[in-house]
């Protein structure tokens, strides 16, 4: 017995046809009416004869587009070893589904930021590192009140400024070094922002011997960014739910293409873009079946 007849079997009440479900709002007892909603559900939501697609939109109206579309992302990143809790029976609702989504996305994320930064060194307890995009910059001084973990400063900094971060991973001190390429003076800075002596810092000797050749380097953060194309990705990332999703607008028809890798791209942020009532939209989905075309519910 499979899976699904066993589930079948399990919940008989659940185990109806479509035609059972069309009878339950019947208003006799005789089914003078079902031949009748039977041609109204045909003419008006099976033009196209695309029953599949109408069975999913039916099924998208019941649970959510987001819900289904985590379940999915829920499965990807399962295959990937990155949930924690991969059976889905210790799982009591799509908010549960959502959290374990989430947290996936963001080990993904994390491990996109580590191909972004120069690392100089590390230890078990020290961490020393360039950031070499905004993103890595906001991971990396995270917990800090440095100007740099602001889009607007960093871009500031970037094209003139070399950043060192000093991490002690087991306490998550953090002390960051910038570097004026243009023969500007060397600058140490606390988690809060205030200016201090990098001399003056609570590092080992090893650490220092870094610092001091490193400042002596003329380049700035760009100068040292292999891909200069990091921060466009970034920004792109910005605008999806997580990690290899972009929306591309056309001119002609405003037409959408979206590629999804770890995450979906966000329903209501699409339909924003476009400008169109999400509501419509499920209504048109169960009419034509047309919304199964999406990627990012690939049933």
């Amino acid at each position: 017995m499979s899976r699904l007849d066993k589930i079948k079997e399990q919940n008989p009440e659940l185990n109806l046809s479509l035609l059972d479900i069309i009878a339950s709002v019947e208003p006799t007892d005789s089914y003078k009416y079902m031949q009748f909603l039977v041609k109204v559900l045909k003419d008006e939501y099976l033009k196209k004869g695309n029953y599949d697609g109408f069975y999913k939109g039916i099924c998208i109206t019941l649970f959510g587009y987001d819900n289904l579309s985590n379940l999915i992302e829920f499965e990807k990143h399962s295959r990937a070893n990155r949930i924690e809790k991969s059976d889905i029976g210790t799982y009591r609702n799509f908010e549960d589904i959502t959290t374990a989504v989430k947290k996936a996305d963001e080990i993904v994320r994390l491990k996109e930021v580590e191909k972004q930064v120069k690392k100089l060194y590390e230890t078990d307890t020290w961490l020393v590192l360039i950031p070499l995009s905004y993103e890595a910059s906001k991971v990396y001084g995270s917990n800090t009140k440095w100007c740099t973990t602001q889009q607007q400063h960093w871009n500031t900094y970037r094209s003139r400024y070399k950043l060192i971060y000093i991490i002690n991973k087991r306490t998550n001190g953090k002390w960051a070094v910038s570097c004026d390429s243009h023969g500007g003076a060397v600058q140490g800075w606390l988690a809060n922002d205030k200016e201090s002596s990098p001399f003056n810092f609570p590092l080992p000797p090893d650490i220092f011997g870094i610092l001091a050749e490193e400042v002596q380097k003329s380049e700035t953060v760009d100068d040292l960014s292999k891909n200069k194309e990091i921060e466009g990705v970034i920004k792109s990332k910005d605008l999806t739910v997580g990690e290899y999703t972009r929306a591309i607008s056309s001119n002609n028809g405003a037409s959408i293409a979206t590629m999804t890798g770890n995450t979906s791209l966000d329903l209501n942020q699409l339909m924003g873009v476009l400008g169109v009532d999400i509501n419509q939209v499920i209504t048109n989905s169960l009419r034509t079946g047309s919304i199964d075309d999406r990627e990012e519910l690939p049933f």
